[in-house]
């Protein structure tokens, strides 16, 4: 359809509405381009941020883990220098314990374990093992023997049931030697 001057203005219309369409849907998708290079640059700040924290976290819990395993191994060898310190004190105690058992003092194991306050077995396992020759916790000491013989009266010589003689070795260790025994003076004991 043409107009009476030549032009057609329906067409025109309709273009210049498509155009000016076209141009608000450009500057909307340019909002949105706009809005969602903002939105990729935010979420690209967030994921680095996520991922730095990620790497600290994992230096942290290594770290972590190698500090406690060093702690662990600090612990564990205290713990065995400790076992390893008390093994040396009882040893020294069962020393005591045989030293005083064996002539020249002859403590009675009764009397010693009423001393120190200590059970009648234990002490008498402390005597075995306080011998001199004697490792503590060997087959030797482990072995269920007679009574020791240390138990006999203080001048005895020997006990007729093992065949031998009260003190097997005269000559007491250096650390036997250092304990000094109870005078009967001062602990009201007398041997028999």
């Amino acid at each position: 359809m043409v107009e009476q001057d030549g032009t057609r203005p329906r067409r025109r219309r309709r273009s210049s509405e498509v155009d000016d369409q076209l141009a608000e849907l450009l500057a909307k998708r340019d909002t949105l381009d706009a809005d969602k290079a903002e939105r990729d640059r935010i979420e690209k700040e967030a994921l680095r941020r996520y991922a730095e924290a990620q790497v600290q976290l994992a230096g942290i819990d290594s770290e972590t883990r190698r500090r406690v395993d060093e702690l662990q191994q600090q612990i564990a060898d205290v713990q065995q220098k400790a076992r390893d310190d008390r093994a040396a004190g009882e040893q020294v105690q069962a020393e005591a314990l045989a030293a005083l058992n064996g002539d020249p003092v002859g403590r009675k194991a009764e009397e010693l374990a009423q001393l120190f306050d200590l059970p009648i077995k234990r002490v008498r396992r402390m005597i075995r093992e306080g011998k001199p020759g004697k490792a503590p916790g060997s087959a030797a000491s482990s072995v269920s023997s007679p009574r020791p013989t240390k138990d006999a009266p203080h001048g005895s010589a020997a006990r007729s049931d093992a065949g031998t003689t009260a003190l097997s070795n005269p000559a007491p260790t250096a650390a036997a030697r250092t304990v000094a025994p109870p005078s009967p003076a001062t602990d009201g004991a007398t041997s028999a």
